[in-house]
């Protein structure tokens, strides 16, 4: 490749978070971690992820239905992108929390509180 398409889609790249510049070279953002770590981390989100995956097991036509409301519905079909849809919220530490409030609500709401 020359130097220009290089550059080019390294800056692409930065505008992604996927590298960054350190003092004028590229490095990239993304986490490397051995294999103990991973099975470590893998066994402490396994109890929270399990408790995600019910939530969103219950509430996957709420998605659909809110999915179907969206401009991007209109291009793709939600069979074409629910596992990125899913995989996105399953990833977010945001919709940790929100799950936790749906959990919360739902134990208020079925009496188990």
């Amino acid at each position: 490749m020359k130097r220009d398409a290089v550059e080019s889609v390294l800056k692409t790249l930065a505008n992604a978070n996927l590298v960054k510049r350190i003092c004028g070279k590229y490095a990239t953002t993304i986490p490397v971690i051995s294999n103990k770590k991973a099975k470590l981390i893998a066994e402490y989100l396994e109890e929270p992820t399990t408790h995600i995956v019910d939530v969103l097991e219950r509430r996957i036509g709420h998605l659909k239905a809110a999915y179907s409301k969206t401009r991007l519905s209109k291009s793709f079909m939600w069979s074409d992108v629910a596992h990125m849809i899913v995989d996105a919220l399953l990833m977010g530490l945001p919709f940790l929390n929100c799950t936790t409030n749906m959990m919360l609500e739902m134990r208020s709401i079925s009496g188990l509180d």
